[in-house]
């Protein structure tokens, strides 16, 4: 349902060096899909220098033009920050990676001590149990 109008942004938009199209198999190339969190299908990302600064899921033809139509616009020498106005992540950067979890300090000090409060109330739990 939406390739065809995909085909058609395509053909009007497209510029060497400046606006380029693709389409990713995401059975053939799951990793570039896990890496730019594509969670539905379609998905498209728009990216601008190697970052993502917007992605659509699902097919809403409306939302690819206007994404498309502010690609264009930031080709053409605008700022990402005020065609696009949320943050993207950077291709292949140091950004955290939907589905992967971050480990922190607070997080580890969280499990442990959820560990402890588990183990305390089994024991005492034991406990009363014996006493009975």
């Amino acid at each position: 349902m939406i390739a065809p109008h995909f085909e058609r942004l395509a053909k009007e938009h497209s510029r060497p060096n400046k606006v380029a199209f693709a389409k990713v198999n995401v059975d053939n190339q799951a990793n570039i899909a896990r890496t730019n969190g594509v969670t539905a299908m379609p998905t498209f990302v728009i990216f601008h220098n190697g970052s993502t600064v917007q992605t659509i899921r699902g097919a809403n033809p409306s939302a690819l033009t206007e994404a498309v139509t502010k690609a264009v616009a930031l080709s053409d020498g605008g700022k990402a920050e005020d065609v696009f106005k949320t943050p993207g992540r950077t291709l292949g950067g140091d950004g955290p990676v939907p589905g992967q979890r971050h480990w922190s300090v607070t997080v580890l000090l969280n499990i442990v001590m959820m560990i402890v409060g588990l183990y305390l109330t089994s024991l005492f739990s034991a406990r009363n149990k014996q006493e009975a």
